[in-house]
């Protein structure tokens, strides 16, 4: 708690404004009495230390208070009250205020001067306040730490108010709530109830961003879920593209050289055709050759047959026939050989057929995905997918993004 050190009167009342006029107290510890017969200044010191700490004037004026000039003789009195103390910090403070009366045209005129307070911290720096800067009396009510009601009504109480317990009951409880500071208690009280309910609603109001922020984290990740969705369908797309195009490719040689092993085949089917009809003619006239049975003497066909075998034309065609079952020989075998490889190339042909449908049915799912996508992100069939659906993506983030800023 804050303790008084010294204090200096000067051109108060009865003492005078010089210096070897002014009146100098030393308090003491624990307790300082002042005593002494009517009329030794008693109740000056006590107005001049409430002055000093509250401000308030005895009947509220200067006149009364500062010394007067015929009193002192002079066309002007400075007066001032010095007041030396510890803070409730325990700082040395010294606060001053001092005070005028002057003669203007042979009238008195009253007044205050600028008002300091210098503070000594423990560090040995000091600190000036001046009244022209901040309000004096509630800087010196703060270094004190005693409201004011408590030095008016309590500390130093004038003795003609000293009877004030005893008063109106209106009247006494004005003053004790000053004393108790009830007021500040009430109004305090109420503007902690404002809080509160300002507290609430901003609350409420925090609530509600925190919901709607929930909301659109969710939606962000939900997007992102869906953007990362699409980035894999369309990179599997894509490779499955670039597969079916590439099987395309090849599917594509395939059949051209599909195509050419066709075209051989067929020429190779109508040589053989040319030479069945070659052996059947053949065999046309091997039947012509023919003879019906012979009636006469062995010894006779054996000379006959023998001239038929040294006969060169028979011989002839008997080396023809041999040559033509040889090749009829190779022929079959031939049409077998042609036969395994047309089946074979009838199975690749099914084979190449169902993969093309199969591409045919993922190019589809590409393309409804595609239109689906247009349809729900709003973007134009004459604009390039995959660089829309990125600035759409893009766009949605960036929307986010605000709403969660804001």
């Amino acid at each position: 708690m804050a303790e008084f050190l010294r204090l200096k009167i000067r051109g108060i009342r009865s003492v005078g404004d010089d210096e070897s006029n002014a009146h100098y107290i030393e308090f003491l510890k624990p307790c300082t009495l002042i005593a002494g017969p009517n009329g030794t200044g008693k109740t000056t010191i006590i107005e001049a230390m409430n002055y000093i700490t509250t401000g308030v004037l005895p009947l509220g004026n200067y006149s009364t208070f500062v010394q007067s000039i015929e009193m002192a003789q002079k066309t002007r009195v400075d007066a001032s009250i010095t007041l030396e103390f510890l803070d409730v910090k325990r700082r040395k403070c010294t606060a001053v205020r001092r005070m005028t009366a002057s003669l203007k045209n042979s009238k008195s005129t009253y007044g205050k001067d600028e008002f300091t307070l210098s503070i000594k911290h423990p560090d040995g720096t000091e600190r000036s306040i001046s009244s022209k800067a901040v309000d004096f009396d509630r800087v010196m009510l703060n270094h004190l730490g005693v409201p004011k009601a408590i030095l008016n009504y309590v500390i130093f109480c004038h003795q003609e108010e000293s009877t004030w317990p005893l008063s109106e009951p209106k009247e006494l409880k004005k003053k004790f709530d000053e004393i108790f500071e009830l007021t500040k208690f009430v109004t305090a009280q109420d503007h902690m109830r404002k809080m509160v309910t300002g507290y609430k609603k901003d609350k409420l109001v925090i609530l509600e961003r925190r919901r709607r922020c929930e909301d659109m984290i969710k939606i962000k990740y939900e997007a992102k879920k869906v953007f990362d969705e699409c980035t894999e369908k369309k990179n599997e797309m894509r490779a499955k593209l670039d597969e079916m195009t590439q099987m395309q490719t090849q599917l594509i040689n395939e059949k051209a050289q599909l195509e050419k092993q066709i075209s051989h085949i067929e020429k190779t089917l109508k040589q053989y055709e040319q030479k069945e009809f070659e052996l059947k003619t053949a065999a046309s006239n091997l039947q012509v050759l023919r003879v019906p049975s012979y009636h006469g003497a062995e010894e006779q066909l054996r000379n006959e047959i023998q001239e038929i075998e040294n006969d060169g034309q028979v011989r002839s065609i008997e080396a023809e026939r041999q040559n033509c079952k040889v090749e009829i020989d190779r022929i079959v075998q031939n049409l077998h050989r042609i036969t395994n490889e047309k089946r074979k190339l009838e199975d690749l042909i099914s084979q190449m057929m169902a993969d093309a449908k199969h591409r045919d049915s993922i190019v589809e799912e590409i393309n409804k995905m595609e239109e689906q996508l247009r349809s729900e992100l709003n973007i134009n069939s004459d604009t390039l997918f995959i660089e829309a659906l990125q600035l759409a993506i893009d766009e949605k983030q960036l929307q986010l993004a605000e709403i969660l800023e804001s």
